[in-house]
């Protein structure tokens, strides 16, 4: 009753209207008013004010709703818990990623994961760090994972490793032989990258400029797959993680000398909330992930 009540009074200020509360949660609207009047009562204050266009929380509802919303978190939790199965033959996971690491890590990652244990349902959601974090915060996700430890002490961060950036280069291009490319063959490839959207970019456009390379960068742009198309002409090359370069099917994937300093992979994760069996099971496969050996293919 209470955790109905709760999330009933939630809904219609995260909602700003008990209409529209009404419909998100399936129920008439004159109940919905009903039960959280019935509410009020019981507790002897005010917890919506109703005088404007929008239902805002006053100030004991704001109060009341932060301690609801906590222990609906932990509410939620518990049900998990029970369902949680220690074999893993059915659970969930919710993992969410940062935008660079979410465009070559979701795919890899995730086959890694399912195909030793298929019956898990995994979503995935890409967004900023700070989102994940509040994410985290609100049990809205198991795992993160983002390139800095986070910043909120709710949050516990483990770098597990670091990017190391590799060429890559279809099995046609001159370069597919070689064990490495050192700055002088890097500077006379023609190039196609990720744009400066992508934070990866910046630590090639850093080595560069460190090295004094004038790279003939042909092409830019937000897609991996548009980046591969041209890569497999065998005139282009491009410059990717190893983790991502070493699982595309197609591709030589070639050490650079001198190696790009890139940045870590951290796995972030709520520092005292319940972790499912599933998301044990994910963070121990992913802190015995080497970051750098190429897979077979």
């Amino acid at each position: 009753m209470e955790e109905r009540l709760a999330r009933y009074l939630i809904s219609v200020v995260e909602q700003g209207s008990f209409t529209r509360a009404a419909e998100k949660l399936h129920v008439s609207q004159p109940a919905l008013s009903q039960q959280i009047r019935h509410l009020e009562e019981r507790l002897g204050v005010k917890l919506l004010d109703r005088s404007g266009k929008t239902v805002v929380a006053t100030d004991i509802g704001k109060a009341y709703i932060g301690h609801a919303a906590r222990a609906l978190r932990e509410f939620d939790a518990g049900k998990r818990a029970v369902h949680d199965v220690r074999n893993l033959d059915r659970g969930d996971l919710r993992l969410a990623f940062t935008p660079t690491f979410a465009t070559y890590l979701i795919g890899p990652l995730t086959h890694l994961f399912l195909s030793t244990y298929p019956n898990i349902t995994m979503t995935v959601d890409v967004l900023a760090q700070m989102d994940i974090e509040a994410g985290l915060m609100h049990d809205r996700f198991d795992l993160g994972i983002a390139p800095s430890h986070p910043e909120s002490a709710e949050i516990s961060g483990t770098s597990v490793g670091e990017e190391h950036l590799n060429c890559v280069v279809s099995p046609d291009h001159p370069c597919a032989d070689l064990l490495s490319i050192n700055s002088e063959v890097l500077s006379t490839l023609k190039l196609a990258l990720f744009d400066r959207s992508f934070a990866t970019r910046l630590f090639i456009d850093k080595h560069f400029r460190a090295n004094r390379l004038q790279a003939k960068i042909s092409v830019e742009s937000n897609s991996l797959e548009a980046l591969m198309s041209l890569v497999s002409y065998g005139v282009y090359a491009t410059i990717l993680p190893a983790f991502a370069g070493n699982r595309i099917a197609g591709t030589r994937s070639i050490p650079l000398s001198p190696a790009i300093a890139t940045r870590p992979i951290c796995l972030l994760k709520r520092a005292d909330g319940y972790h499912s069996f599933a998301s044990i099971a994910f963070e121990q496969m992913f802190n015995s992930t080497d970051w750098a050996l190429p897979s077979t293919k």
